[in-house]
């Protein structure tokens, strides 16, 4: 993401105006994968394939810009192309340059990734949000069961690669001198109704949550951590710490806005998107059978320790 002083910063959930925001999937992305998240973040979109320029998950993070029709008019409407002409690369980069912040929000990006990111682009902000796997796996089970093999083959996987995360977050720590070892906490309690469950005669009616709210920790002024129940159990207020973080005021609207996309949602809502109910974080209690609950958290109990999350 970028502010009007030519500092890039790659945040993730910032709703700024005339921002623009780039949403990728690394699959995508050619092997150069760094290079080309800086790139994009420093609006050089010469060297970038043309296939990642056109890409879905790059295309469609410009759909609330309002010069998006532009660009999709000058790729012929069109996505993914074999080639993006000069006359389109100067629509990009016209809008990139004038937009008072920048962003990309990266999936599967490793923090070893983001560690490397953050020398070679000494600009470079970086938010680094973490979920609950159990969490994870219900919702790759919703989203994407077709590409489930074997549950307890994708939850040792899992947390092995969000183990190493947690490796590589304490040596970055170490490395840019962490203001702060660890979280404050904070408990809270929420009482959901009937949103956990889409039967309103469910036992599951008027459910009350217990949560212990872990506040976002600023390591440096280049690097913040958070976890995702605690952005969606109190939206607002992490918001505040994010701009805060990237060194911008706070626009009228977010908290209206975050209202909104915060409520209960339908099931087709909470597929995909933006709109995230607070419900969703502790959903997986709710649908997961209980001895998959057991052993989900019997493997990757160490790492859930190290988080600050409830084993059960």
């Amino acid at each position: 993401m970028r502010e009007a002083n030519g500092v890039k910063y790659p945040i993730s959930i910032i709703k700024y105006p005339c921002s623009i925001i780039f949403s990728e999937e690394l699959r995508s992305f050619h092997k150069s994968i760094l290079q080309t998240v800086s790139d994009l973040l420093n609006c050089n979109f010469d060297n970038i394939p043309a296939s990642v320029l056109s890409h879905q998950f790059i295309f469609d993070g410009l759909k609330s810009i309002p010069w998006k029709r532009e660009y999709s008019q000058c790729l012929g409407g069109r996505e993914p192309v074999d080639e993006v002409s000069p006359r389109c690369l100067q629509v990009l980069e016209t809008h990139c340059n004038k937009a008072p912040l920048r962003a990309m929000k990266t999936v599967r990006f490793s923090l070893h990734m983001a560690s490397k990111l953050l020398e070679l682009d000494p600009d470079i902000k970086v938010i680094y949000l973490v979920r609950d796997p159990r969490g994870v796996l219900k919702s790759r089970f919703t989203n994407h069961a077709a590409y489930i093999q074997d549950p307890r083959v994708d939850i040792k996987e899992l947390c092995y690669q969000m183990g190493k995360d947690w490796e590589s977050l304490q040596m970055l720590k170490a490395r840019l001198g962490s203001r702060s070892d660890r979280p404050s906490v904070t408990a809270v309690e929420k009482n959901y109704g009937t949103a956990l469950s889409n039967n309103s005669a469910s036992a599951h009616d008027n459910m009350t949550v217990y949560f212990m709210y872990h506040h976002p920790v600023i390591v440096s002024d280049r690097f913040m951590y958070l976890r995702y129940e605690d952005m969606t159990f109190e939206p607002l207020k992490t918001g505040k710490v994010l701009y805060q973080f990237a060194g911008v005021k706070m626009p009228p609207f977010p908290a209206l806005w975050m209202d909104t996309n915060t409520r209960p949602l339908t099931p087709e809502e909470a597929s995909y998107g933006v709109m995230r109910s607070a419900m969703a974080a502790f959903k997986w209690r709710v649908d997961l059978p209980l001895y998959q609950q057991i052993y989900f958290t019997e493997q990757c109990k160490s790492l859930l320790e190290k988080w600050g999350y409830a084993l059960m």
